[in-house]
């Protein structure tokens, strides 16, 4: 593979039974630490490192962590409508996460993050990818939702097209991982700094998916959904636009769908009625 300036490439491997296999090979040590981190997280291996390999200083092991391996069980949650989604531009809009929430919504609630989140983390994504009941059962369940019977496709038709958008907001996810100077715009001077910046220097097919990139960053950044939704109002200052509000609103809308965060915002019950017992 293509190496950095630095002559550098990544190797992510995994220890399963004893035995370290490799899971994926980078260029760019970021991306590496972040899938290792994911995987680490899954409880799916015993143990996860990353080997920085360069003709000049041989092999080095930046990344060296174990983990109790522990099965989950989640499963994809059956839902009864879906967004048709043809382009990348499709699946970044409100209601197409919003689906992708509920029918991911084990998985999210476990790692503890958005479906907006999901789709810019480039290492949970291709570990999910690797996850034949979650990935695989939920391209299954869309494509059943999707399908236009009417014009003659095919489920399987769908859902072939559903795996290569997913490819494609892999990649995407990628890219933006190189995109610091977003988030760094947004600890600057808010979101409204954001927007302003990819309003001034991208085209406009792709400024949505730039703010959400930016977004998704700062909300990762925080420690729990409490952290995130504080993280998101305080964006809503005096200068704050209309632009603004609208970003923040479908943020905290995407949080506020998940029955973890609910639970973890009246105190570890499941509803307010029980948080006043």
């Amino acid at each position: 593979m293509q190496t950095n300036l630095a002559g550098k490439t990544y190797e992510v491997q995994t220890e399963s039974d004893g035995k370290w296999t490799l899971f994926a090979s980078h260029n760019v040590k970021s991306q590496a630490i972040q899938q290792a981190q994911a995987l680490l997280d899954s409880h799916k291996y015993s143990g996860v490192k990353v080997i920085a390999e360069s003709d000049r200083k041989g092999d080095e092991i930046i990344f060296n962590e174990r983990a109790e391996v522990t099965d989950k069980g989640l499963t994809v949650v059956p839902i009864d409508s879906s967004p048709v989604c043809e382009t990348p531009a499709d699946c970044y809009q409100l209601e197409a996460r919003r689906t992708i929430g509920r029918l991911l919504r084990q998985y999210l609630d476990d790692v503890g993050m958005t479906a907006m989140e999901l789709a810019f983390d480039f290492g949970r994504l291709k570990m999910l990818e690797r996850d034949d009941k979650l990935y695989i059962g939920a391209l299954s369940r869309l494509a059943s939702l999707q399908v236009d019977k009417d014009a003659g496709e095919k489920p399987v038709d769908r859902q072939n097209k559903l795996e290569r958008l997913y490819n494609q907001l892999v990649a995407n996810a990628q890219k933006m991982m190189k995109r610091e100077d977003l988030n760094e715009a947004l600890q600057a001077g808010g979101l409204q700094a954001l927007v302003d910046k990819v309003n001034a220097e991208a085209p406009a097919e792709d400024r949505h998916m730039l703010i959400l990139a930016g977004l998704a960053v700062h909300m990762g950044e925080q420690g729990d959904w409490s952290g995130k939704i504080e993280s998101l109002v305080t964006l809503l200052d005096g200068q704050a636009g209309v632009v603004v509000q609208a970003y923040v609103d479908e943020a905290l809308a995407e949080i506020l769908d998940g029955t973890a965060a609910i639970t973890e915002l009246l105190g570890g019950v499941a509803d307010a009625a029980s948080a006043h017992r």
